[in-house]
């Protein structure tokens, strides 16, 4: 039993059924390394990996009208049935269809009587070949201790009328799995109150990737933004290098 800190209390108190406080990490595999991959496998090693990670056996136990922040306590085995998950993506499974699995997985909270977090294996189904995305759910205080299961970054946030933005440095170097590769790697961040978008940038082998999450009620034309982040992306570039020739 171990008594959580003020600020990842924080997280658990701001926990609501429109406001989810977990983030997502997507790893991505290659058309070599899906075909090695194996769903059980994966399940049974992150099984076999439990021991070596308490964040993962851990859930949260409130106290009584919130009069001291919640304990972190393991008093049960974890059903990997119900952390570990597959689901197939729809055809023509591009990344309209992507985007709409990974928010559906996004917008529903946790279950609090269990240890907070996730892992879903989508199978990607697109010209008669598949391809496998590897999404983990979990809060951002779990984000923090994973480095036994993968390597990642503390999240920086900071909100700005109606958005919050984050940046992260990610991994240098592709990510490898006993499958092969992970050939990107992309974070959605959680929303705040009264931020309608979420915008997160993650670095990932010398790539920067995006994921942009909204509330379709407040942003109903969110693709039409994502469409348009390569388009300003550039013109940044243009206007810094331009402006880094006219110093020289």
């Amino acid at each position: 039993m171990e008594r959580m800190s003020g600020f990842d209390a924080l997280f658990v108190y701001d926990e609501s059924p429109n406001e989810p406080q977990h983030t997502l990490k997507i790893a991505i595999l290659g058309r070599k390394a899906s075909r090695a991959y194996s769903f059980e496998r994966a399940k049974r090693a992150l099984g076999e990996r439990l021991a070596v990670l308490p964040p993962f056996r851990r859930r949260v136990l409130r106290v009584p009208f919130d009069l001291h922040h919640p304990l972190w306590i393991e008093d049960r085995p974890v059903d990997l049935a119900h952390h570990v998950r597959r689901a197939t993506i729809p055809s023509p499974g591009g990344r309209r269809e992507l985007c709409a699995a990974i928010s559906e997985i996004a917008s529903t909270p946790l279950d609090p009587t269990r240890p907070l977090w996730e892992v879903w294996f989508l199978v990607e189904v697109s010209r008669g070949a598949n391809k496998e995305d590897w999404i983990d759910r979990l809060p951002p205080f779990l984000v923090k201790g994973l480095k036994p299961l993968m390597t990642t970054a503390v999240r920086l946030t900071g909100a700005s009328a109606g958005i919050t933005v984050s940046g992260v440095v990610g991994p240098k170097e592709k990510l490898q799995t006993p499958a092969g590769p992970i050939d990107d790697f992309v974070s959605v961040g959680h929303m705040k109150y009264g931020a309608g978008l979420n915008f997160t940038a993650w670095s990932y082998a010398g790539n920067l990737n995006v994921a942009l999450y909204a509330c379709a009620d407040a942003i109903p034309d969110l693709g039409r933004i994502a469409d348009h982040v390569d388009v300003s992306f550039r013109e940044l570039l243009d206007a810094t290098l331009a402006r880094r020739d006219r110093a020289a």
